[in-house]
């Protein structure tokens, strides 16, 4: 079997082939357009039969743009391909002591972190997921912008700054509700989508916007609830050493950092208005937690709650959810 690690930046694929595990036989380094694409997989199929391996799994890390069109053209060519978080990569990359670091060396390593973790394969995103996500983090740019520019309102003097950066602000508006608009005429014009933001939206605390970002920023329906809850960031990290010395409980944030973000003011809303967030929340503060901490799981909680109305297809229901054990 050959592993294919691929180093991805915004004009170049850097790859390195190893083959049952031994160190890299091959390697190259193709243009990241659609004829670099079409020459890495030429490549790959002639150097997989040279070597005598029998199926070939790509691997890459997760960078966004720059990787996305290769990952759907490799996956439209039947291919078997991991996309995988950066931070992983490079813990890995620690353990093996890699002291020398550049392209091609990125991707041997990435060739060889997918040998000896065999990732799980990385379905490719859905077009209706793609422009959602698209469209729900162009709002999130909108709205950080506008916000940006409200702070630098708040400190102008001059008043041709203030008169300059009110139009700003009001062009931030008009483009955010005009986005706004855009992702619920798109999720509205696809019965799948349309029909999972409403069950994630019968949930105390989720609105339009968090629906949205939950949909385009959690991995496939294949992922378990527990490897999704680690995707976010969110999965509980205990360290421990030895007997005697034994560090704070705190959250893993090698995950999605727009999901965690997104998650962080519904949470607080749904403490006040869902009555099992709420309750959750109490419990853990009467414990002796730290109310960041505590806040911290209700997020967790609360996108546990979501992704569940998303599997079983059923609206939430308090009564049901109170019959589960709280934590």
């Amino acid at each position: 079997r050959a592993t294919i690690g691929i180093d991805v930046s915004k004009l170049t694929l850097d790859v390195a082939l190893t083959v049952d595990g031994e160190q890299v036989v091959s390697s190259g380094q193709f243009a990241n357009d659609a004829k670099g694409h079409k020459a890495l997989l030429k490549w790959a199929s002639k150097q997989t039969r040279k070597h005598g391996a029998d199926e070939v799994h790509y691997t890459m890390e997760a960078t966004g743009s720059y990787s996305e069109d290769l990952h759907e053209y490799l996956s439209e060519a039947g291919e078997m391909v991991s996309v995988e978080n950066p931070l992983k990569v490079k813990s890995f990359s620690r353990m093996q002591m890699m002291r020398t670091k550049n392209d091609a060396v990125d991707a041997a390593v990435i060739a060889r972190y997918a040998w000896l973790t065999k990732p799980a394969l990385t379905p490719p995103m859905e077009p209706s997921i793609k422009r959602l996500r698209a469209l729900a983090r162009h709002l999130e740019h909108l709205t950080r912008r506008r916000a940006q520019e409200a702070t630098r309102l708040e400190g102008a003097k001059d008043k041709l700054v203030i008169k300059s950066i009110k139009a700003i602000v009001k062009r931030y508006d008009q483009e955010i509700e005009r986005a706004t608009d855009e992702i619920n005429r798109h999720v509205d014009d696809n019965p799948e989508l349309k029909k999972k933001r409403d069950l994630l939206m019968s949930i105390p605390g989720v609105g339009d916007k968090l629906s949205s970002q939950i949909l385009c920023e959690i991995k496939s329906d294949a992922v378990s609830v527990k490897a999704q809850v680690a995707h976010a960031g969110l999965a509980p990290r205990q360290r421990v050493s030895g007997t005697s010395v034994r560090g704070k409980t705190q959250i893993c944030k090698m995950g999605n950092a727009r999901l965690r973000k997104a998650l962080y003011m519904p949470t607080m809303s749904a403490i006040q208005y869902n009555p099992h967030i709420r309750e959750f929340f109490h419990k853990l503060v009467s414990q002796g937690k730290h109310k960041m901490v505590a806040l911290c799981a209700c997020m967790r909680k609360l996108l546990v709650i979501a992704l569940g109305v998303l599997k079983n297809g059923v609206p939430y229901q308090e009564d049901w959810v109170s019959k589960r054990p709280v934590g």
